[in-house]
Order: structure tokens, then sequence, then C-alpha cells
């Protein structure tokens, strides 16, 4: 039986297709990790952006701890805590002094981010460091009411090592992290109590803040963005309620710092921003420089009502 003379053009057809049906899987297997990876790099800092600074410490220093008492090195370190099993970084200014009390900005994680991948996702290192502030980026852990008592103990932890000034602690976020600053703001018995808090894509609503009562006037900055399609408007309905829970009118004005608004005349002359940028529920906002800015007013504000109070 004589060969089809279509045979070889068959054979040759088909090796032609097998080459481009293997191109195609080489190039979703390098072109998906790769996307992905592009992606990540767009997401995180790079670690040259991730150095802690000198700050310029007063020259009338009035000391706050006894320097020698406390061991917490400066610069950076890597800790776990035994009492919450959960691990955390410290960022102190490369020119620490263990003698003067910092301002404390704890960073709480997003879900199954572990302290340095926080560090990398949140950025603050270099601005916070730069103002004196003493950070502490800390490990995710599942939400709840247990967990958000236990990581409010961390605080604690670190001011047994590191001269901390306990009437300025700020708290920040994202995502769970976010939430999780939130809860220890509002909840009942946690361990921690901010000066101010600047949470971002936080997963609270109005119905998560419905059963809450209203702590004390608190100065926040909400941030969200417009295209957060797994917590929707929840940042709206964030800064609702704290505006009314700060005795705030409610009518919003426009802010200095980009996309945001602040809602005036609150009481006890605390700050109340809502602030609602571009992007997606996984994008942090990038506004490192606007959180340190709006937490060294409010530092200010703290240390004028100490001054006032002790009169």
């Amino acid at each position: 039986m004589s060969e089809s003379p279509l045979a070889p053009q068959q054979a040759s057809k088909s090796r032609l297709n097998w080459r481009l049906f293997s191109w195609v899987l080489i190039g979703f297997a390098i072109g998906i990790p790769l996307a992905g990876f592009i992606y990540y790099q767009s997401l995180v800092y790079s670690d040259d952006e991730l150095v802690s600074h000198p700050y310029g410490y007063p020259g009338d220093l009035v000391e706050k701890c006894d320097g020698h008492s406390l061991v917490g090195p400066a610069g950076r370190s890597h800790h776990r805590s035994n009492t919450v099993r959960v691990a955390y970084e410290v960022r102190t200014p490369i020119n620490y002094q263990a003698n003067y009390a910092h301002p404390l900005l704890m960073v709480y994680a997003p879900s199954g981010l572990g302290p340095g991948l926080n560090e990398k996702f949140t950025g603050l290192t270099s601005p916070a460091t730069q103002a004196g502030y003493i950070v502490v980026y800390v490990g995710s852990r599942r939400l709840n009411v247990n967990s958000v008592k236990a990581l409010g103990t961390i605080s604690h932890e670190v001011a047994k090592g590191w001269c901390i000034d306990e009437e300025r602690v700020f708290l920040t976020g994202h995502s769970d992290g976010g939430t999780m600053s939130h809860l220890l703001a509002i909840l009942a018995g946690t361990p921690l109590k901010p000066t101010a808090l600047a949470p971002s894509a936080a997963g609270m609503n109005e119905q998560g803040f419905a059963p809450e009562r209203c702590p004390e006037p608190t100065s926040v900055m909400i941030m969200h963005n417009k295209g957060d399609g797994h917590f929707p408007e929840y940042g709206a309905d964030a800064a609702h309620w704290w505006a009314v829970c700060n005795q705030c009118r409610l009518e919003p004005i426009a802010h200095q710092f980009p996309h945001c608004v602040q809602y005036p005349q609150c009481a006890n002359e605390v700050t109340t921003l809502y602030c609602e940028g571009e992007g997606g529920h996984l994008r942090w906002p990038r506004m490192e420089q606007e959180i340190v800015d709006f937490f060294n007013r409010q530092s200010r504000r703290s240390s004028s009502s100490l001054i006032l109070s002790e009169e």
C-alpha cells in the first residue's frame, strides 16, 4: 500500500503544532511567575528604601529612662514574643539614645505576612526613624478578640527593652493590620490605648462598628482605596463612625494631605481624616510621610495637654 502524499505534510504540521504548544507552555511557565514577581515588586519597597536614619535629638535632652537598664539595641533587631508567640522586628534611629523617651509606632501586618514583609510592604522605617520614632513591625495572627488583646501586649514588651514615651503610642497597619488598629483602640479591656491611629484597608464597616461603644475622642486617619473590592466602602463607614464618636461636624472639608478630607471641630481638638486613594485592596496607600506628619501633630498636641494638666 503506497503512502499518502499528504502524510509527510500532516506529520510536519503535527510537529509544528507540538512545537507551538511547547513554546506556549514555556511562555506560561516563565510569564506567569515573571508577571507575579513584577506585581510583587510594585507592591513592596526595596531594601535601599528601608534604611534607619539618625534623629536630631534635642540639645536640652531631659533623661526619661535609665539607659543602663534598657538593653534593646540600636538599628534593626528581630524578636519573638514568648507570651504571644508572634515574631516582631524593631527599628530605631541609628543614633538611638536609651535615655530619651521615643514615640512608638506599632505596625500590624496583613494576613499571612511576617514582620519582615510587613516592613517591605508599608515602608515606614525611613520617615519614622528620621522623626525619632521606634518602629515595631508585628507579624500577622488570626483575628479574634483574644489575639487582639494578646498583640496589644507587645508594646509593653518593647518598653522593657527600649526607652518609650507611653503617652505617644501610635498604631497603623493594612487589611487585618488596619482592623487590628481599630480594635485595639475601641474594644474594652485591651492593654493598649493609642494616642492616634492610621488604619488602612480595614475590614470593619457600619455593621462591624455598630455594636461597639465610642472610646474617648481619638485622632484617626482612615485610609481606604477606591478600588477595594474586598471591603468596598468600608473606609467611608469607618470615617463616619469615628467622626460621630469624636463629636465632629459631619460635613467634611478639604485637607492638605492628598486625597484626604477632614471632619472639623472635633471634641478635645482631636483630628479625624478620611483619605481615599487609587488602587485595590492589596495596595498600601504609600502615604508614609503623611502618616508620620499626622502622628507628629498628635504627638505635639499630647505633649501640650500633658503640660497643661501638670499645671
